[in-house]
């Protein structure tokens, strides 16, 4: 079987990264061990040469201190202290040259243990001459000179019947000795080393080469026909083909890819079917929905007839309501003001009741957007305060207050306006503000002028505007969801046709959006050019 190959091939390939890794591993350790001997090894020659040199610069100072007796103290205090720090240099060398010998070695073990006899016979040596240093004077004039240094000599060169500078020599001679013989086993090792990897390498690549050109050739075949199987039934070819009898892997699919051709023919044969009914189907349906959709145009087109009969029927007790308004203002037996002043406003709610249905009826028709407005130079105070006084009569029932201020600019200032229009705006956001606000609050209404233009505000205490409001409030038929939750009335006309009643001046309305409580509407009016020079 194929896997069995795989798996082997790839086993065999794991096992000699592993010997490789071990090899590695071995050599990397080898070589670093000689390394580090090496560096011992000139560590201790360094340092024996630096304590003869110092050594032979003592006993310069030493001769001129004795002859002359002008040296300085500073210089063989310097000199001393380097020849210390190299004694115990060769100390910490040895110490790390013991850590480096292995347990069997006994050449190394007896090596080192001559080099710990020589230091040790170099620091006494030391002791001797920092003492004899430290005690030096210049000889006197009748001293035998010849003896005196004579046993200069013997202090520095001699120690227990011992010359010093053979002893010294001695051990410098076995150091480079040693170095060289480090240096040639490092050298060794590497090339061993090198040797050892490019076999292994070779071994790898030999290997892996062998086994990619016997997989390649055992595989590429059967994928050729398994390629060639599933292009024919990617492209809707479904007819069949001779399958291997090869036990092997790629044998199982060409088998499973058979059974599958012969499944996707079966349900083809079967989508077909069903295609065709859902065809004959979908155009049953078609012709339905075409029939259905002509029959909610007709259900539209009597949608908009009734709200025309609705506009109309309401025209009609507007009508009465005002003449029978006006009989009552013609009347003798009224005598009482507050009675007259009721009926005025009764004649200007009707009015604008009357107004309001022709609007309906305009919106039913989708005629609103092109009816033009008669401006008439009018002064906005004006408009503004008779909107109040009819808003009274709503807000009183609620107890609601409703409170006005405004300048003296604002009182002078005039509009080119429709009169009646611009007051239906006015009273569509004050009775929103009245309608929309709790029992026992107020609403206020602001008037001042700015650059070109009559600014009207209107604040309540009511639900306000979530910032999803803001966005669609002045589109026909919105209503929020605080405003459905507060009231379930209402067809969320109003402020789309304040909004259009205010456009077609040229103005601007818009709701603050940084209003905490309740709702902010500002309404922006253009002035007339004569009434902006006041």
């Amino acid at each position: 079987m194929l896997r069995t190959r795989l798996i082997l091939a790839f086993g065999a390939l794991v096992f000699i990264a592993l010997v490789q890794l071990g090899f590695t591993w071995w050599a990397t350790r080898t070589a670093t061990l000689q390394s580090k001997k090496s560096n011992v090894t000139a560590q201790l020659l360094t340092h024996y040469l630096d304590v003869g040199a110092n050594k032979q610069r003592l006993k310069v100072w030493f001769a001129q201190k004795m002859l002359t007796g002008e040296t300085a103290t500073a210089d063989r205090d310097q000199l001393i202290s380097r020849m210390q720090s190299s004694l115990v240099a060769l100390d910490s060398a040895l110490g790390e040259w013991d850590s480096l010998r292995e347990s069997h070695d006994q050449s190394s073990f007896s090596a080192i243990e001559v080099e710990r006899s020589t230091v040790a016979l170099l620091k006494i040596n030391f002791d001797a001459l920092v003492g004899a240093l430290r005690r030096t004077a210049p000889l006197a004039a009748d001293a035998e000179k010849s003896d005196a240094w004579r046993d200069a000599i013997d202090l520095f060169d001699r120690l227990e019947g011992r010359d010093m500078r053979i002893l010294l020599a001695d051990a410098v001679y076995r150091q480079r000795i040693f170095n060289q013989s480090a240096t040639a086993a490092l050298a060794s090792e590497i090339s061993r080393i090198r040797d050892a990897a490019l076999f292994l390498a070779l071994l790898v690549a030999s290997f892996s080469a062998a086994a990619t050109i016997y997989f390649v050739a055992r595989i590429q075949r059967p994928i050729s026909r398994v390629v060639e199987r599933t292009q024919a039934i990617a492209d809707g070819n479904y007819a069949e083909l001779p399958t291997s009898a090869s036990k092997d892997e790629f044998g199982s699919i060409e088998r499973a890819l058979e059974a599958m051709r012969a499944r996707l023919a079966v349900a083809r044969e079967r989508d077909q079917s069903v295609q065709e009914a859902l065809e004959r189907l979908v155009a049953e349906r078609t012709r339905a929905l075409s029939e259905s959709y002509e029959a909610l145009m007709q259900v539209d087109a009597r949608r908009r007839q009734f709200f025309a009969d609705i506009g109309h029927e309401i025209r009609t007790p507007v009508t009465v309501i005002r003449g029978e308004a006006e009989l009552a203002l013609r009347g003798s037996t009224l005598i009482a003001s507050d009675y007259r002043d009721t009926l005025h406003r009764i004649i200007n709610a009707s009015e604008n009741l009357t107004q309001r249905s022709n609007e309906l009826i305009e919106l039913a028709r989708t005629e609103f957007a092109d009816n033009k407005p008669e401006y008439v130079l009018q002064p906005v105070a004006l408009i503004l305060r008779r909107t109040i006084d009819q808003c009274r009569a709503i807000a009183m029932p609620r107890s609601i207050g409703l409170t006005l201020a405004f300048d003296d600019a604002f009182e002078a200032a005039v509009a080119a306006c429709d009169a009646p229009k611009l007051s239906q705006a006015l009273m569509i956001v004050l009775d929103n503000a009245i309608r929309y606000s709790p029992r026992h609050t107020k609403v206020s209404v602001y008037g001042i002028v700015g650059e070109n233009h009559a600014i009207i505000a209107i604040e309540d205490q009511g639900i306000g505007f979530t910032e999803s409001d803001r966005a669609q409030v002045f589109e026909r038929h919105f209503r929020g969801e605080r405003a459905r939750a507060f009231r379930a009335d209402g067809m969320g006309l109003g402020l789309a046709i304040a909004h259009a009643i205010i456009t077609s001046h040229g103005g601007e309305i818009h709701i603050d959006a940084h209003r905490l409580i309740g709702a902010r509407v500002v309404i922006k009016i253009p002035l007339h050019h004569e009434s902006t020079h006041r």
